[in-house]
């Protein structure tokens, strides 16, 4: 019976240096900027052997939980959606301990602009792509009015004239 009540109370002591030290919850990345439609991977990292994980973002003044995140120590967001954009944090809840939370990850959503969009090009590259050919169009035409070249077959092989 002393064996027992000597191996609780070494065993309530060791919980008590566990739950003393420092817990440290660090989120990666601090910030994170995706394309609408695109995923995003927060991450949740911290030293404890027996521990609960919940995310959740702020909106305002509310704790907003994400659902089917509890225990996961990595956050993806597929398809992400303007909505979406927010700090998103972390939350690890070790036994005896007041619940410790990360730095939080800034979600940055950018919108994809359809009207923007050209046969698949955006306005900026259509842009280019309208000048690069201008040009090119330019230079062909001065080109072919310096050296008018007629290349005629003959018999006797290529023959150039003017």
């Amino acid at each position: 019976m002393v064996l027992f009540c000597l191996f609780l109370w070494t065993a309530f002591c060791l919980l008590l240096m566990v739950t003393a030290e420092e817990l440290k919850v660090r989120q990666w990345p601090p910030s994170l900027t995706v394309m609408q439609g695109q995923s995003a991977n927060l991450s949740c990292r911290f030293e404890a052997t027996s521990y609960g994980v919940d995310w959740f973002k702020i909106e305002g003044a509310e704790k907003i939980p994400i659902p089917d995140s509890a225990g996961q120590t990595s956050l993806v967001i597929t398809e992400v959606s303007v909505e979406d954009a927010g700090v998103y944090y972390c939350e690890v809840n070790v036994l005896h301990r007041d619940p410790e939370r990360g730095g939080g990850t800034k979600l940055i959503v950018l919108e994809i602009n359809t009207s923007a969009f050209i046969l698949g090009m955006s306005y900026c590259n259509a842009l280019e792509f309208l000048v690069i050919f201008s040009v090119f169009v330019g230079v062909v035409v001065i080109v072919s009015h310096m050296y008018p070249l007629r290349i005629c077959l003959n018999p006797n092989g290529l023959q150039g004239g003017y």
